[in-house]
């Protein structure tokens, strides 16, 4: 069967509010640092496997800070079905 996180993606930011109740604010603003952080180093050309390498239970807020991260950095991109994030700035 083949994996999808598309479900995740980006649509609202109505979801903010949700996660800061869930995490508490010093726990969420800890969550999008440690995620901007990772990205930030991803190396030109390499990509992050959010299917095997983030925990399910930390999928879909790890993707929508990704959804987030890319409105800032045009170079990074989401694969089709959500699963993977790519720093494409070796194409530019």
């Amino acid at each position: 069967m083949e994996v999808s996180l598309k479900r995740y993606k980006l649509i609202t930011m109505d979801w903010i509010d949700e996660y800061i109740e869930k995490l508490g604010l010093e726990g969420y603003c800890d969550f999008e640092n440690r995620v901007n952080k990772a990205l930030d180093q991803l190396r030109p050309g390499k990509c992050y496997d959010i299917a095997t390498d983030v925990k399910e239970e930390d999928q879909e807020l790890f993707i929508k800070i990704c959804c987030c991260y890319i409105n800032q950095h045009p170079e990074y991109e989401m694969s089709d079905d959500y699963c993977r994030i790519y720093n494409r700035s070796d194409r530019l």
